[in-house]
């Protein structure tokens, strides 16, 4: 099966990234500004631009030029969902499959925004079993 370029909500892998940066720095530093984003995800202030203006058309940001960039209720509901799985995935690949943390990190962001909703439940499921059984014994 090929990776899904498309989310379920409809938005790509990238724009994901987006929402999930913004609302990382919106909780770490108490603001997004395009100049982090851009530093962030090592990308340039022209795209970053670029994307946030797609993103305020979808209503899932509110920016205006040269301001800070504030998550919609729906620009929200999706980046907890996007780190949702991401760290579903790294507490797997850490503390199920023993990979070190650094590499489950990368791992996770690689694979998080192609993950199906089946998966993410099943996998969900799987990993609060084992957790569950490593705290009995």
């Amino acid at each position: 099966m090929r990776r899904r370029d498309v989310s379920a909500q409809g938005i790509s892998a990238a724009q994901e990234d987006y929402l999930e940066t913004i609302a990382f720095l919106q909780r770490e530093r108490g603001a997004a500004r395009v100049s982090a984003i851009g530093r962030f995800l090592r990308v340039k202030n022209p795209t970053v631009s670029a994307t946030l203006r797609v993103l305020d058309r979808r209503g899932l940001v509110a920016h205006r030029p040269y301001g800070a960039v504030e998550l919609t209720p729906a620009g929200v509901a999706i980046a907890a969902a996007v780190q949702q799985r991401h760290d579903l995935l790294v507490g797997f690949f850490r503390d199920v499959l023993g990979v070190p943390a650094a590499v489950a990190e990368a791992d996770a962001c690689t694979i998080e925004h192609g993950l199906s909703v089946e998966t993410f439940s099943r996998m969900q499921r799987f990993v609060r079993r084992q957790l569950s059984k490593a705290r009995r014994a």
